[in-house]
């Protein structure tokens, strides 16, 4: 429901902010906002904040901090984002409130007090982070095999549908963009030039938000990070799928988004997740015996990145280049920081896998390497 304060905070405060940034902003607001209902007498937040009320606001930060905890302990899961940024938007709020206020001064006292009690304070249950893990050859093929546009077993009715998702596979395993990466493409993300010195033609994606303006969805496709904007290599064979679907299959929507919804409009995110979902679902028994013993229930878009990268890190390593390098040379491709501890993560599950095949830019080939990623698992 509308709330007052967070309107303002976030339309005006936090407006640079990404939509997914102020979505996880706005939940905790709400959260915070129903504790407050709920509790005996109400602590209404906007009358609280309207009234600079700093006693009543303590004693409901404390009941929701405790809440939170609780929360977080039945369930084994984290409430620690939800804490910091409903702790932000009520610190953030009584500074910018108190200004002008007569009793700046003494909320300002009292506002380092907020912060020394609370600022700190984590309700976070302990949590183990999920595991990195490349989807087992045998169901990507089995996905291949699903997915395959004269197959039985695809789910999918019409002909472009069917092109659009197993396009959508190709280049989220392929390629191991994100989500996000794979929704902002444009029509005319794929770039090509004749290269003299190769003697042939190379195929790249620009991966960036060039029609961010024009995009309607409330779930926009967007980049990560500033390191995301980037130009990835993809194979022939891929390039020329990616250039047939566009010519042949997306037909002539108004909108710059490469796919598109049965309505014509830009895919969403979640219909992005449910193609997965559905192909997961027509998995046979023993696929799912597989992706169990994994702690996966299904295949989701960011599996396949995961998919990508370990598997990448194996051609690397077949090809003779060290460690440190193939580190390094992961970040500009899958638009990870300088910084970002990620390349260590995958590297660690590259090692937790048994590879003994190079990953090749074709078909046969990588899914040939990626028979191998489960030490032989068929």
């Amino acid at each position: 429901m509308p709330r007052f304060w967070a309107t303002v905070y976030c339309d005006v405060f936090k407006a640079a902010r990404k939509p997914a940034t102020l979505r996880r902003i706005l939940s905790a607001i709400d959260r915070l906002c129903r504790f407050g209902e709920g509790m005996v007498p109400v602590h209404d937040i906007d009358q609280i904040l309207t009234r600079l009320d700093i006693q009543a606001l303590k004693n409901l930060m404390v009941g929701f901090l405790s809440h939170l905890r609780t929360t977080a302990q039945g369930h084994s899961v984290s409430a620690d984002q939800t804490w910091r940024a409903a702790f932000d938007f009520v610190y953030d709020m009584l500074k910018i409130l108190g200004v002008s206020s007569l009793e700046a001064t003494r909320l300002h006292s009292e506002l380092r007090e907020l912060k020394n009690l609370y600022g700190q304070l984590s309700p976070a249950a302990p949590s183990r982070p999920r595991h990195i893990t490349a989807v087992p050859a045998s169901v990507i093929s089995e996905l291949y095999d699903i997915l395959s546009l004269e197959g039985h077993r695809n789910p999918f009715r019409s002909v472009p549908e069917k092109k659009r998702n197993l396009l959508i596979f190709e280049i989220l395993l392929r390629t191991g963009l994100r989500r996000g990466e794979l929704l902002a493409l444009g029509v005319d993300a794929l770039q090509w030039e004749f290269d003299t010195q190769l003697g042939r033609t190379r195929f790249w994606l620009n991966v960036a938000q060039d029609h961010a303006e024009e995009d309607p969805r409330y779930l926009k496709g967007s980049l990560k990070t500033a390191t995301s904007w980037r130009s990835i290599p993809v194979p022939v064979d891929l390039a020329h799928r990616i250039q047939h679907f566009v010519d042949y299959h997306r037909g002539q929507p108004n909108h710059p988004f490469l796919f598109t919804s049965n309505q014509r409009l830009p895919l969403s995110a979640p219909a992005v997740s449910l193609v997965l979902e559905t192909v997961s679902r027509a998995l046979s028994p023993e696929a799912r015996t597989s992706l169990q013993i994994r702690g996966m229930s299904g295949v989701r878009p960011h599996d396949l990145r995961h998919t990508s990268v370990v598997a990448r890190l194996q051609m690397f390593k077949n090809a003779g280049v060290p460690l440190d390098e193939s580190i390094e040379r992961l970040r500009p491709y899958y638009g990870w920081s300088p910084g970002s501890k990620m390349p260590f993560r995958y590297g660690r599950a590259y090692f937790e896998t048994q590879f003994t095949e190079v990953w090749e830019e074709v078909f046969e080939d990588h899914l040939a390497a990626l028979r191998e990623i489960m030490g032989g698992d068929q």
